[in-house]
């Protein structure tokens, strides 16, 4: 027998060209296809998205997709003045989020499907429980990872040169995004953004029924935090039989590569920190393969480098990273399960990290991947895999079984049933 569940969403998550997007993606195909959910879907959306386009390409297992209102300028300075700085209640992003009309919205909905269970991508949307507070059904927040976490570590990173504003910066004027780049207002608003963040994550925790987090670490967080188990471990996984399956390619010797949305602070800065800081140190030159969408001010900032090259989006993942030989991806800051990393392992492809891309993974330094936080040590263990081809492929292989066995989506699913689903 069939049941009806509404996700609020912060933006339409096909094509699956992030990390987050892709979670979304399967977490809703798993819920309909093992779990007999008829998906609705109420979401915001990202600058560049077309609501039109993207309905028109909906993937089989959403029933319907209902677009958001427009937040107003009006109600989002209200929202910051009352709610973020008066009251200390809600995150910055909340107050962008959020407005009565879609409030109202939600309602409507929720009166037409009648959802057994309502899911609400982030705490940027998990003000909305207002819409459904008296509502019965399975109220879920699919927090994704302690955001409040992520901000403190941007602020303690001294190697951070983006904006705050990330992916934002393309839908924000071009007065603020100039201010936004400036270092005391970056560190001033992520500080006080963490501390804002901070309590939300407390107090949506408590009031929703269940809350979802991709990392074991992050769950028992904040589970410790309420003194019960109310926070379940949903991980991350990837297409194992997709990203496995043997292709036609040639690997290219002295080759890296590391993969991100460079518009996100956290992968620009992990870019800045492996090209800075660990391709000086390696012991023979490397062409270093930086894939993925990159604003031109980026591009020009490394121009002078003549071993990088910027691929952009691209259709495949694995025709460019299997071509090369070691996976680069140390962290700069964050929080979660870094789905790239998982994705690199899966191919093969042997790689090197640090402890926070290797956070919430069940990995050994050493079999399945290399761990460092020194980055004199990252570069030798670099050296190391493009020295001895068969250390490598064993690497390589010792990663790929492990995704395997605990990140593939199928097995994943399975999590659900713990959230009440």
């Amino acid at each position: 027998m069939s049941k009806n569940l509404l996700f609020v969403t912060t933006r339409i998550f096909w094509p699956t060209n992030s990390g987050r997007k892709l979670s979304l993606y399967q977490y809703c195909r798993g819920l309909h296809d093992k779990y007999n959910y008829n998906i609705y879907v109420y979401t915001f959306l990202e600058a560049d998205q077309n609501f039109r386009e993207l309905e028109n390409s909906k993937p089989y297992f959403i029933d319907s997709i209902y677009c958001s209102s427009k937040v107003g300028v009006v109600e989002k300075v209200k929202n910051i003045l009352i709610n973020s700085f008066l009251m200390n209640k809600w995150p910055l992003q909340c107050s962008l989020f959020y407005s009565k009309k879609n409030c109202d919205k939600i309602k409507d909905l929720i009166s037409q499907i009648q959802p057994e269970a309502i899911i609400v991508d982030m705490v940027r949307l998990a003000p909305y429980y207002s819409a459904f507070r008296d509502y019965d059904c399975k109220k879920i927040l699919d927090m994704d990872d302690v955001l409040s976490k992520r901000y403190q570590r941007q602020i303690n990173c001294k190697a951070s040169e983006s904006s705050f504003m990330g992916v934002y910066t393309k839908s924000i004027g071009t007065l603020f995004k100039k201010i936004s780049e400036f270092k005391w207002v970056k560190r001033l608003v992520l500080k006080y953004e963490s501390y804002l963040m901070g309590r939300a994550e407390r107090y949506f925790s408590e009031i929703y029924d269940k809350v979802v987090l991709v990392s074991q670490n992050e769950t028992q967080y904040i589970n410790d935090i309420l003194s019960c188990d109310k926070a379940v471990t949903v991980s991350i996984g990837v297409d194992y039989n997709y990203f496995s399956a043997p292709i036609e390619v040639i690997k290219e010797k002295d080759s890296l590569s590391f993969v991100g949305n460079f518009y996100v602070s956290a992968n620009a800065d992990s870019l800045h920190l492996i090209v800075t800081k660990i391709l000086p140190l390696l012991d023979r030159k490397v062409i270093f393969y930086a894939i993925g969408a990159c604003p031109d001010k980026i591009k020009q900032k490394y121009k002078g480098y003549g071993n990088i090259v910027f691929t952009g989006m691209v259709d495949d993942l694995r025709g460019f990273v299997k071509r090369t030989e070691v996976f680069v991806s140390p962290i700069a800051y964050g929080s979660g399960i870094k789905t790239k990393i998982l994705e690199a392992m899966a191919m093969g492809v042997p790689v090197v990290t640090n402890s926070i891309g290797a956070e919430g993974l069940g990995v050994v330094n050493g079999k399945q991947c290399l761990i460092s936080d020194d980055y004199i040590e990252i570069a030798k263990m670099i050296n190391t895999l493009l020295e001895y081809e068969d250390y490598s492929i064993k690497i390589g292989d010792c990663g790929q079984r492990y995704v395997n066995e605990y990140h593939e989506w199928n097995k994943i699913f399975k999590a659900f049933e713990r959230a009440g689903l």
